[in-house]
């Protein structure tokens, strides 16, 4: 039996290390450039398709209102990161897609994300990281990611 002590300080943890790898990433990518991004834009931001999407098919994905997701993507286009146009099969329906800001804070925010697992396999030991890696894949289960954790980021 594990002490309790561990099962009150898992989801802190967790959380703690979640919180930490993301605002590294943040601060990278103000770095690179993108000093306004937010957690919350960089997940919308995944939800585009490459054709785009409607602001209901990315709220739908991730489990928010389509009102939170009008909200983050009209901060996007502000930003720069997307744009909206008129959908050529209903002209009533704006297609949301990424610009080339957006399609380059993505890939800048994914080689960031992989310098900082590399990072941490340098600090902890390759072996510890990827074994980590596939315990928190077991203990996460069928759950979609994104569902998940949409939800911690809010509608910011």
């Amino acid at each position: 039996m594990i002490p309790s002590r561990t099962g009150y300080e898992l989801p802190f943890l967790l959380l703690g290390a979640f919180r930490r790898m993301i605002d590294e990433l943040h601060r990278e990518l103000a770095n690179a450039g993108h000093p306004d991004l937010r957690p919350v834009h960089a997940v919308a931001m995944q939800t585009i398709a490459d054709s785009g999407s409607q602001v209901n098919e990315m709220a739908a994905s991730v489990g928010v209102s389509k009102q939170a997701m009008a909200k983050t993507v009209a901060k996007l286009e502000e930003l720069g990161y997307v744009r909206r146009t008129v959908n050529r099969a209903d002209r009533r329906a704006r297609v949301v897609s990424l610009t080339e800001r957006g399609t380059n804070a993505l890939a800048c925010s994914g080689e960031i994300l992989v310098s900082l697992a590399q990072a941490y396999a340098d600090s902890v030991g390759e072996a510890d990281l990827l074994t980590t890696t596939d315990v928190l894949r077991k203990v996460r289960g069928d759950a979609p990611a994104f569902e998940q954790l949409i939800r911690w980021f809010g509608d910011d």
